[in-house]
């Protein structure tokens, strides 16, 4: 049995970096970061920070709501994605936004910089002295909002525990920073855990149905585009042809469903 691959920051920002010019096909996240935004108490002319930012989807809700009087700085280790996110930017007509290649767990700002910091979909992926750097960065009585995905191992048959199998089955299990997933009480007590006083977690399914098996191998997850990353070309081609296989398999007569449990959990400092 082969050892699980350590999720690195290099190898990160290498799947990131690929995932980039795809990376506005997940609809999921998309939809997530305007719900963030909608659930945080950020006000016109505020100061907001986003983490592992990527192409914006958080970032652009966060800028439009502040409006132009407000900023909000979006950092991520992917270069390719901030790229993305400076052209989702320009093609929304907003200015009042910063884009910096920064390590969350180094963030390069005073102390009490922000009003507000959000994390769309990451904070499973950067280690605890980030979330210490976030509550620093933090104004006393700011607010901080993350959404990830409900820690539950995936139903039997679902595409997620259908790729983590054959994942498995290749040799190629990850080792995230966090292990496992969060639960509602697990997130509350990671961010009260640095300071943070919880205000809600709440949680909402979500449901997209793909019309074949090619249309969802497009629109993969970033955390299964991690584990193609770690494979060599003719390892990647084989472990797709398989997965397309299985996937077949588990169709229902109108194709793929891909659902997913999300936590929005929102504190104050």
């Amino acid at each position: 049995m082969s050892d699980p691959i350590i999720v690195t920051k290099q190898l990160l920002e290498k799947t990131y970096d690929a995932a980039a010019s795809e990376y506005d096909n997940i609809w999921l996240f998309r939809e997530c970061g305007q719900r963030l935004i909608d659930l945080l108490p950020i006000n016109p002319g505020e100061s907001v920070l986003d983490i592992a930012t990527g192409t914006g989807m958080v970032l652009i809700p966060a800028a439009t709501r502040v409006g132009p009087q407000g900023h909000v700085t979006g950092i991520d280790i992917s270069a390719h994605m901030l790229e993305q996110a400076k052209r989702s930017a320009i093609e929304n007509g907003l200015s009042n936004i910063d884009l910096l290649k920064m390590d969350a767990e180094h963030l390069k700002f005073p102390d009490a910089s922000f009003d507000a910091i959000t994390c769309g979909w990451a904070i499973f992926l950067i280690p605890p002295a980030a979330i210490q750097e976030m509550y620093r960065v933090c104004r006393p009585g700011g607010s901080i909002g993350v959404s990830l995905g409900e820690g539950a191992a995936p139903e039997v048959g679902s595409p997620g525990a259908i790729f983590t199998q054959l994942a498995k089955d290749y040799g190629m299990e990850l080792k995230f920073p966090r292990p496992g997933g969060f639960s509602a009480e697990e997130i509350e007590i990671l961010l009260t855990g640095f300071g943070f006083n919880a205000k809600k977690t709440l949680r909402e399914t979500k449901e997209r149905i793909y019309a074949s098996v090619e249309e969802y191998w497009e629109a993969l997850p970033p955390g299964n585009r991690t584990v193609l990353t770690a494979m060599d070309e003719e390892k990647r081609d084989r472990f797709k042809e398989d997965y397309l296989i299985r996937l077949r398999s588990a169709m229902r007569p109108d194709g793929i469903h891909h659902i997913v449990h999300v936590l929005y959990s929102i504190a104050q400092k």
